[in-house]
């Protein structure tokens, strides 16, 4: 039965309201101002409409809050570069059943109806994100809901005056005035060309919303975040689509409770490590450590896949002035999409980094350190556990939970006092910077180890405590009687690429 688009949710309001305000001076978005505004009274058919109407509707309210409704320039450059549009966004090739149990995953906070969410989309998320929209609804749950588009954002930053932006910044913050969690599903890179950022007004606008990224931060809006690989991401780090989303969803689908059992014992064992030193083949040398200046001990969350689908690692934080030596990081990052780097070597003293070398994109990396003098200090430790991963990727998400590595983060440190459920301190007091870059580096297949004050605990890139055996082989290691159908002939990795194999059925143990 068709409803009203106010029924949805009290931001089609705010926008109706908002936008009729600009009915009688529309500029140069007049015509598209009176179809919304048409659309808007309209009752939906289905939820999939509404969501196109939310979406262009929020694309014409950014642009009349930047003030850039009579900008000839931005209009010009809009219609000359590729943005997304809802009823165009792209859907993974893989079951239904698949992207369902990543809706759950992602819901996985089971809003109620005193909560505000937040729930934010981006390319390849188009079936996940009208599901999220349902359950929403379905739950009575005051939700806001956005797309991500990296090309309009950009575009939006580069025309904006400084008076645009501080409006821009202010809508920003009122809009996150009493949310509680927030979902999204992005990509790490559009499969469409970027066009360049204006890194001065982006800086700026992070600094103006950073009341904004400090309460996800320190824990007071809980978020659940994932990042379906689009086909540029496949392109960029050499694979097959089909193949790497496949890897994607089995990464989602891991042996959770003995990895929760696993990652206890582990974090058990650091949190009583006052020091620990990562090396690898390709010159990697790095210590720190675990204590704050006062001695107290930093600890380890339990990050398995209730903030992060897929999960898992274990995180806390370096006392900041104590890394020492030498990260070198195989592979390609970025912090800004489409600003790729390729191989990075960082040299720490004193906590401080004091510098670097790329083989390629140095000049991406130098502009992520010039954001701000923090992003030279880590805010964070992490080791990656999820086993299905063992090979160096582009996607900021994925790469982080790479079965055999670790992974420093340059820039702020998370600053909640519990983490799911449980007290944690990760809080290394670099605060003053709003950036957090995960930058990670392989210890599998790199003659790659840890050592907790002295005592190897992991010994080319696998751990060597049996009882942790299942983040090194995965559902390899759990009986065939106690796995999924899917898994049930699953042999485990090749020793010397990772890769998984899956054969006959094993007999039962």
């Amino acid at each position: 039965m068709a409803m009203s688009n106010y029924d949805i949710s009290e931001q089609i309001t705010e926008y109706k309201d908002e936008l009729e305000e600009h009915a009688s001076d529309g500029g140069l978005w007049h015509a598209e101002l009176g179809n919304i505004l048409a659309d808007l009274d309209k009752p939906f058919e289905s939820v999939n409409d509404w969501l196109d109407v939310a979406h262009r509707a929020s694309m014409l309210s950014t642009i009349f809050t930047a003030g850039l409704q009579n900008n000839k320039a931005f209009r010009d450059e809009f219609e000359s570069i590729e943005t997304l549009q809802w009823k165009t966004l792209n859907t993974p090739p893989v079951d239904d059943a698949l992207q369902d149990s990543l809706v759950d995953k992602l819901y996985i906070h089971n809003p109620q109806p005193g909560d505000k969410i937040s729930i934010t989309v981006g390319d390849y998320s188009k079936y996940v994100g009208e599901k999220l929209v349902e359950r929403a609804l379905k739950d009575g749950v005051t939700f806001q809901f956005g797309v991500s588009d990296t090309n309009f954002s950009r575009l939006v930053l580069k025309h904006v005056d400084e008076d645009g932006l501080d409006r821009m910044a202010a809508k920003a913050i009122e809009a996150s005035e009493g949310l509680t969690k927030r979902i999204s599903s992005i990509p790490i890179m559009p499969d469409y060309d970027l066009i360049d950022m204006d890194k001065d007004k982006q800086i700026a606008y992070s600094q103006k919303t950073k009341s904004i990224s400090e309460r996800v931060s320190s824990g007071d809006i809980f978020f659940t975040l994932t990042k379906i690989p689009s086909r540029k991401d496949a392109e960029i780090d050499g694979q097959d689509y089909d193949d790497y989303v496949k890897l994607f969803f089995e990464m989602c689908d891991q042996p959770w409770d003995h990895i929760d059992k696993a990652h206890r014992k582990l974090i058990s064992l650091l949190n009583d490590t006052k020091e620990l030193r990562f090396r690898n083949d390709d010159g990697t040398d790095l210590t720190m450590e675990l204590t704050d200046s006062e001695g107290k001990d930093f600890t380890f969350a339990n990050s398995l896949i209730a903030k992060n689908v897929p999960g898992s690692e274990v995180f806390s934080a370096p006392r900041k002035d104590s890394l020492n030596g030498t990260i070198v990081a195989k592979g390609q990052f970025n912090y800004f999409p489409g600003k790729i780097i390729t191989n990075l070597t960082l040299h720490f003293k004193d906590g401080h980094l004091d510098s670097f070398e790329a083989d390629d994109g140095a000049e991406h990396f130098q502009d992520f350190l010039d954001r701000h003098p923090g992003n030279r200090y880590t805010g964070e430790i992490g080791i990656g556990t999820n086993p299905h991963l063992k090979q160096h990727v582009l996607n900021s998400l994925l790469v982080e939970k790479i079965g055999g590595s670790f992974h420093v983060a340059l820039g702020h440190p998370y600053t909640m006092t519990e983490y799911m459920g449980e007290a944690v301190y990760l809080n290394n007091g670099n605060n003053e910077t709003p950036d957090h870059w995960d930058v990670t580096t392989m210890l599998y297949g790199k003659g790659g180890s840890i050592e907790a004050d002295g005592e190897i605990i992991m010994e080319n890139g696998r751990f060597v405590d049996p009882d942790l055996a299942v983040l090194n082989e995965g559902w390899a290691a759990v009986p065939v009687s106690e796995r999924p159908e899917y898994w049930k002939d699953f042999t485990g990795y090749d020793r010397s690429t990772g890769k998984p194999s899956f054969g006959a059925p094993k007999p039962a143990p």
